[in-house]
């Protein structure tokens, strides 16, 4: 499925563009074996956790869970009225 921005450009791709360029600055900066490590994680993540969840372009359901700073209840569905969202989840505790 393609979802596109304000002007019409794929979300996704956008996405990967950023991210090889974020990547590439990365590996600039750090020594080759930090890189390596960091992709075997990133690698392990994928294949335990992120195979469970929605892929880049797939329609979240809709929930509803308190509001950060005020506590008041949100649902997806409200924050969607007012534009596009943008997901983001904290470990709580490691």
């Amino acid at each position: 499925m393609r979802v596109p921005d304000e002007e019409g450009n794929d979300l996704a791709q956008n996405y990967e563009e950023k991210a090889a360029g974020v990547r590439a600055q990365a590996a600039e900066r750090f020594p080759a074996p930090f890189m390596e490590a960091a992709q075997a994680l990133v690698e392990d993540l994928e294949r335990t956790v992120v195979a469970e969840g929605l892929n880049t372009g797939d329609l979240a359901p809709d929930f509803t869970l308190k509001q950060a700073g005020d506590g008041k209840q949100r649902s997806l569905s409200e924050a969607l009225a007012n534009g596009p969202v943008v997901l983001s989840f904290y470990r709580g505790q490691w």
